[in-house]
């Protein structure tokens, strides 16, 4: 009788932490719970049956675990595993980047692959299996690891069907004409249109909101494949390409490496020709991800990062005001606003881009302002945080507007990706989910643009509305075209679902924007 006791509390704890494992939708917390009850009376009921030395096969399987490990984490964390992103950051690195953020899923994952483990390990003793219980979840894992997916994916990928490498433009040169105004592009962090919805968020966004109403407003740039994290949406957003992966031809996090994207001719490279000064401030680590090398390649003269925070702001006020790898919004836009005023006195036109971290995810990270406490934080109250955001994100506007004076002031706001939530990813259809991108400026009229585009279309789009280029004909870069003009952009003419389904796997398009650059040559 307790033999078969022992063996229904294994059984059950195997499928318990199974559930974890391979089902993100599943809720942890009540399966943790019951885990750790199904644990307790699997020790207390088999006792000295456990203790049996586990058969060689139980090693492979814990380097299996090991390997399931960090895509469990990402799974719990997002909800999804974005292996585009995942390989990009295998590549470029994650250096600067912390994981507080993640700490919940971490104890999770490991918690529910220890389980894994230690239930398979008792039935193995119960019944004297060997090596078939541990050989039969090893193929189960390994068969379900995403990485594993990907690479089925990308040996059966048809090389020759997709022509979107074919499709690569290299974007216009500027067109010589004076710049006619200043330039603030200000990216809100996984701000996507859904905040904006009062059914689900009632006024929490109401001072961003009224930027929206103010200007020209877009309700359709969907998040397509490798542009969904902030590096990508960088790159998407100023060159007009996805940031589809380059296999692992480069050391971690550009160390050494001088050439990013170096044939494309991106916003920074157009805004230079044309005689803008341009900086970019974000409370991040300008290493992660190659953003520092990035934004040096392409035009821009002055980049802060959170080493220039930690070099011009006294240790106290910097500690108060970091979270994990990043410093808080509140600083961010202090020092933006500081390094305005010394851009709007000089005679150049300039271009000062900023990049903040507020609503990231289901856990936002909360400037000092925004807790009651006065240090930033990690706060799982989402709404009070985002409340906070957007009342620091209309000040931050005013202020600068007032710094500018009469000088002329086109500002950018848009969010860089779809937002992190979990609940997103699985309540909403991908498709129905759209980036914020709003453009206020002078003569600019308020107004509703719902052309289905994605946000390799945002930089022509800039490239246009700024005046920076010819537009005797459609705008195009990379793969992107103008939101303004009637030509088709790659979500109407191939679908939302198809153009993904060919960008997933595409080692042509791959070999286009990293290594073959004859697309780029008259």
């Amino acid at each position: 009788m307790r033999l078969k006791i022992s063996s229904l509390l294994a059984i059950s704890l195997l499928l318990v932490s199974l559930s974890v494992v391979l089902f993100p939708a599943a809720k942890p917390d009540p399966l943790g719970i019951l885990g750790l009850l199904l644990f307790i009376a699997l020790i207390a009921t088999a006792r000295g049956w456990l203790w049996r030395r586990p058969a060689w096969c139980f090693w492979p399987l814990f380097v299996v675990t090991l390997l399931v490990g960090p895509f469990v984490v990402i799974m719990q964390g997002f909800g999804t595993v974005d292996m585009i992103a995942f390989m990009f950051h295998a590549e470029f690195g994650v250096g600067g980047a912390g994981l507080l953020e993640l700490r919940n899923e971490i104890f999770t994952a490991v918690l529910a692959l220890l389980w894994v483990l230690f239930a398979a390990w008792a039935l193995s003793s119960l019944y004297a299996l060997r090596n078939k219980l541990y050989i039969g979840l090893m193929a189960l894992l390994l068969v379900t690891h995403p990485l594993v997916i990907f690479a089925f994916h990308s040996l059966s990928a048809q090389v020759g069907s997709s022509d979107l490498a074919s499709k690569l433009k290299l974007a216009p040169e500027w067109s010589g004409k004076a710049p006619e105004a200043d330039v603030l592009l200000l990216y809100l962090e996984g701000l996507e249109e859904i905040f904006f919805d009062q059914e689900l968020y009632g006024d929490t966004m109401d001072d961003v909101a009224a930027f929206r109403s103010a200007g020209l407003s877009f309700g359709a740039v969907r998040q397509i494949e490798a542009t969904g994290w902030s590096m990508a949406g960088v790159v998407a957003s100023q060159c007009g390409i996805p940031l589809v992966p380059n296999g692992f031809r480069t050391r971690n996090n550009f160390h050494g490496v001088d050439d990013y994207l170096g044939s494309h001719r991106c916003l920074g490279d157009v805004m230079r020709d044309a005689g803008f000064d341009l900086e970019f401030v974000v409370g991040g680590e300008l290493r992660f991800a190659g953003l520092g090398t990035f934004l040096k390649q392409h035009g821009y003269n002055k980049i802060m990062g959170k080493k220039h925070f930690r070099d011009s702001y006294p240790r106290k006020l910097i500690k108060r005001a970091s979270i994990d790898w990043i410093v808080d919004d509140q600083l961010v836009f202090e020092e933006a606003l500081k390094r305005h005023k010394k851009l709007a006195k000089r005679d150049r036109p300039f271009g000062l881009v900023v990049e903040t971290m507020t609503p990231h995810g289901d856990i936002a990270y909360a400037s000092r302002e925004c807790r009651a406490d006065g240090r930033a934080s990690l706060d799982r109250d989402t709404e009070k945080v985002l409340a906070c955001f957007s009342e620091q994100t209309q000040r931050f506007v005013a202020e600068l507007q007032a710094q500018q004076g009469t000088r002329p002031l086109r500002i950018v706001i848009m969010s860089d990706h779809l937002n992190h939530n979990p609940k997103f990813k699985k309540e909403l259809d991908l498709a129905s989910r759209a980036n914020t991108l709003i453009l206020m400026g002078p003569n600019q009229q308020p107004a509703r643009n719902l052309k289905e585009g994605s946000m390799v279309d945002v930089y022509p789009t800039l490239l246009e509305w700024l005046g920076l280029v010819d537009v005797s004909e459609p705008v195009r870069a990379g793969l992107g075209v103008s939101l303004l003009s009637d030509a088709p952009t790659l979500v109407e003419e191939k679908g939302f679902r198809a153009l993904n389904a060919e960008l997933y796997v595409n080692p042509g398009l791959s070999n286009a924007v990293w290594v073959d650059d004859s697309w780029s040559t008259p």
